[in-house]
């Protein structure tokens, strides 16, 4: 099978007019996009350094309605990106599959790529060409894909952005049948003011997000439920693909014996031992694990965190990967995981950790990611970040893969 990076292609899932997107999939198993550049797309040297540029500030885009740059090689012979698999028929399948949107789906439809828009447009970047194949229709909502890869015309960032929302008009109004007569009544004056000739008139996102919120409300407040989008899915679309098969469940993590202790993890079969920087084992094979050394002191592997005085910043070029709530993040990095709990913060260096493993857990109405680091002196750690949005979740696993299979190979 051919492969581009570290990613082995699968099948081509669509054409463009930058290049083709072949759904490929990680070391790990993970579904991933990766689109390939049309050979003398990005050839002369003003256009290496755009895309060079493009793709760079892409990769910092967040939001829920976003498919974020995950890796890239704008250097390669062939350039190529990779992004987030997102199962879903794009805006314009759908429509030639299934006709025009109903008024709640329309709103939503609108909300979710005004969303993106503002997550695009705080990054100082357009999407420049935003078109109905340029919006994937996920069950839990529309993705925006191939966002900062066009240059704003002559340097105008506000008048890219203004060109952005009235294409945003024109997919709402391609959503309502193609007809202004079409339109519902509540949804006519943004409709029409995202159209507006002049681009100042024309509203901000979060104005369209404001007015396009779906009306229906559950009495819990929540969006009332619509039909899934895979009910709509084209006739003859290729069906989604499976996930490779999911890895041995993890080992339940041993309470903690006391402030900064862990358990050890339990032998791994076929994995060598390190005597040298294991605990001595206690009844049944296995002691508490060995008290690290107080952070700043030799023994101890937490060093500050990226950033802080001191330290250097990221990579140029290599994956970084940061998920974060209310209270607690983890990020990781060429310099290694940092996360903060309960307003602690700490940094683990790639040489002190000895395997990762992570899980996506339900929690109530939230979704938790846990990530947990075995460390080369017996200890273990264990960081959690939630989120309401199962896209977001898929979406922290999908970058944590390609870090931690960049500066953490399988061993």
């Amino acid at each position: 099978m051919q492969q581009i990076g570290t990613y082995v292609l699968e099948r081509e899932l669509g054409r463009g007019a930058l290049g083709t997107v072949h759904l490929a999939r990680t070391a790990a198993g993970r579904a991933v996009a990766v689109k390939v550049l049309h050979s003398g797309a990005a050839r002369d040297e003003a256009a290496d350094d755009r895309l060079r540029a493009a793709v760079g500030a892409a990769r910092g885009v967040g939001g829920f309605h976003t498919a974020p740059v995950l890796d890239a090689d704008t250097d390669a012979d062939t350039p190529w990106f990779a992004t987030p698999y997102v199962p879903g028929p794009s805006l314009a399948e759908l429509l030639a599959s299934g006709g025009a949107l109903g008024e709640d789906e329309v709103r939503r439809l609108g909300t979710g790529v005004a969303d993106a828009l503002r997550s695009v447009h705080a990054r100082g970047l357009a999407h420049g060409g935003l078109k109905a194949s340029d919006v994937l229709m996920a069950d839990d909502g529309p993705c925006v894909r191939d966002f900062g890869l066009r240059p704003a015309p002559g340097g105008d960032d506000a008048a890219a952005a203004a060109d952005d929302v009235r294409a945003l008009g024109g997919l709402l109004l391609a959503a309502c049948g193609g007809d202004t007569s079409r339109v519902p009544a509540a949804l006519g004056a943004a409709v029409q003011a995202c159209l507006d000739d002049e681009p100042a008139r024309r509203p901000a996102p979060e104005a369209l997000i404001a007015a396009l919120a779906p009306e229906t409300q559950t009495q819990a407040g929540e969006p009332a439920p619509v039909a899934p989008v895979a009910a709509r899915r084209p006739a003859g679309a290729p069906p989604v693909p499976a996930q490779a098969p999911a890895p041995p469940p993890m080992p339940p993590v041993a309470p903690a014996p006391g402030p900064g202790w862990y358990a050890p993890p339990p032998a791994q079969a076929g994995r060598p031992e390190h005597p040298a920087q294991m605990p001595p084992p206690g009844p049944g094979g296995f002691g508490p694990a060995a008290p690290m050394a107080p952070p700043g002191q030799p023994g101890h592997p937490a060093q500050p965190r990226p950033g802080a005085p001191g330290m250097p910043g990221g990579e140029a070029g290599e994956p970084e990967f940061l998920a974060m709530d209310r209270k607690n993040d983890i990020v990781a990095d060429a310099h290694g995981v940092s996360f903060t709990a309960h307003g602690r913060s700490t940094h683990l260096a790639w040489q002190h950790i000895r395997f990762a493993q992570h899980r996506r857990d339900p929690q109530g109405s939230s979704h938790v990611l846990t990530l947990v680091l075995h460390l080369t002196n017996g200890a273990q750690t264990v960081s959690r970040v939630s989120t309401r949005n199962t896209w977001e979740l898929e979406q922290w696993a999908a970058q944590l893969d390609v870090v931690l299979s960049r500066f953490l190979p399988r061993r």
